[in-house]
């Protein structure tokens, strides 16, 4: 039986942004919901946000009854996820599923260092911090699929996994939109249903 999954959203994005991915993942026989407990944009600290992802997993957990959900993060909200289960949720975590997400950094990053005083989010990304270094020693207690596409300029395959977890990469959308593109393209869609059915 699928567990409910959560979609969390990613930097400069909100939840909204998620709702066809939503659609297309219902279509598939999930039932799918939408962190709006989030805040919109993910500008913040990534400590906070995983706070609000917590929110959101019990109100979705208190609606079906589910012991585990599946939590689903696209760009930056991957990190919020795996931050999330690591402090706070990963006796009520099934599986992870991370699109696009910049575990080691986002090679852009670099070019936006100067919203680091108004965006503590942004400066967890960038590559070789301190944040994503403590992240990179997380022990992973369920699995945790990455899910990247191989023309996305943003958040390349080379960035987007760690140790220990299921490696996708899947053939996508052309550049330079192939990073916003990606959580509606079929194929990505495709892997992270394929991702969300294995048995864990």
């Amino acid at each position: 039986m699928l567990r409910p999954v959560v979609l969390t959203h990613g930097l400069l994005a909100t939840p909204g942004l998620l709702r066809p991915l939503r659609a297309q993942l219902r279509a598939l026989g999930h039932d799918a919901y939408l962190a709006t407990e989030v805040s919109p944009l993910v500008t913040g600290d990534v400590r906070v946000h995983a706070e609000e992802l917590d929110r959101a997993v019990e109100r979705v957990r208190h609606q079906t009854g589910a012991e585990r959900v599946d939590v689903v993060g696209t760009s930056q909200g991957g990190i919020v996820a795996l931050w999330w289960a690591h402090q706070l949720g990963w006796e009520r975590l099934g599986r992870l599923v991370a699109m696009g997400t910049p575990f080691r950094g986002a090679p852009v990053a670099r070019w936006f260092r100067w919203l680091g005083p108004v965006s503590e989010g942004l400066r967890q990304i960038q590559p070789n911090g301190p944040f994503l270094q403590a992240l990179a020693s997380v022990e992973l207690e369920r699995p945790v699929t990455s899910v990247s596409v191989d023309t996305d300029p943003v958040c390349p395959p080379g960035v987007c996994a760690l140790p220990g977890m299921e490696v996708r990469v899947v053939d996508g959308p052309l550049r330079p939109v192939a990073h916003q593109a990606m959580m509606f393209h079929p194929r990505v869609v495709r892997a992270v249903h394929e991702a969300l059915v294995q048995p864990c």
